[in-house]
């Protein structure tokens, strides 16, 4: 006797599920009917780690809608996202999760484009007369915030001051890194320390899990190359950029992305990031895809 795919046993379901590696694919999946959406859960803790999506600037003909550019399935997804799209502005992204700073309001909010779960941090003591909204250039998550056993600290480089600062969860105020002064050119989380490097290629491992944060620094580390992805040319860097100190120096801010070739030395647009969308801001930023 034959079986409906929707008549299929909750174990067989679990199984194909298994084998799945995208987000996208995992959601198309548990979307097909009841039973397989009551099967499996929201969150799919198997699968690996997920190329980013580039998170596209918001264009005021398409509503509360943001795009999310996929480079390995060529194609844009349309999410329905108003709270990204008025009276606020995306900082950077970190373990899936995007930074919206809320406009003429000290609220700031960790957000996730996926389930739309959000969480709000401590306000930034800052002088009234800096209207900046892109004060924050980056943030770095140690671990997902959705975890209720996650104690997640935060990292943010902070633009025209040139510092680090960091807040754990259900902290009520930013502490300054005091010994990473100017290590602000790009900061990354890695097995319990955040490691940050200056514009000379210096590094600064800061270890702020204990009471103080404390700062060891050492010479600049060798060159790496990384992984090829599907969808991505090999031997490319691909950009997102913001020129901060133009900002600050009263100058109009330049954002520019692009993927620059190492061999040729060449450098071709993003897609969707050519022509018109480098006027605005804030620019592209890549988002990795996690309902975590």
């Amino acid at each position: 006797m034959d079986v409906g795919w929707s008549q299929l046993q909750s174990e067989l379901i679990e199984m194909i599920a298994s084998k799945i590696t995208t987000y996208v694919d995992y959601i198309r999946f548990r979307a097909v009917c009841v039973k397989w959406r009551s099967t499996l859960s929201p969150i799919p803790h198997h699968l690996p780690c997920q190329f980013p999506w580039l998170m596209l600037p918001h264009n005021s003909n398409s509503s509360n809608r943001r795009g999310f550019f996929s480079l390995s399935e060529n194609k844009v997804h349309w999410l329905n996202l108003p709270e990204t799209c008025r009276g606020s502005c995306c900082c950077g992204s970190s373990q899936g999760w995007v930074v919206l700073l809320i406009q003429h309001s000290p609220i700031i909010l960790l957000f996730n484009p996926l389930t739309r779960i959000q969480f709000q941090l401590p306000p930034f003591r800052r002088n009234r007369n800096d209207t900046r909204l892109l004060f924050i250039k980056k943030v770095v998550l140690s671990s997902s915030p959705a975890s209720l056993s996650s104690d997640y600290i935060i990292v943010v480089i902070l633009n025209g001051t040139r510092e680090l600062a960091f807040c754990k969860k259900g902290g009520e105020a930013w502490t300054m890194i005091r010994n990473a002064y100017s290590y602000c050119e790009d900061v990354i989380y890695y097995k319990g320390l955040f490691y940050a490097v200056d514009e000379k290629g210096s590094l600064a491992i800061c270890d702020v899990s204990g009471a103080s944060p404390s700062v060891t620094k050492i010479a600049p580390p060798p060159i790496f190359g990384a992984t090829d992805f599907p969808g991505c040319e090999g031997n490319c860097i691909y950009f997102t950029d913001y020129d901060s100190k133009a900002d600050y120096d009263g100058k109009r801010p330049i954002q520019d992305s692009g993927v620059f070739n190492v061999g040729d030395g060449s450098i071709k647009p993003l897609p969707y990031c050519d022509g018109y969308s480098r006027l605005f801001l804030p620019p592209p930023i890549w988002v990795i895809t996690s309902a975590c």
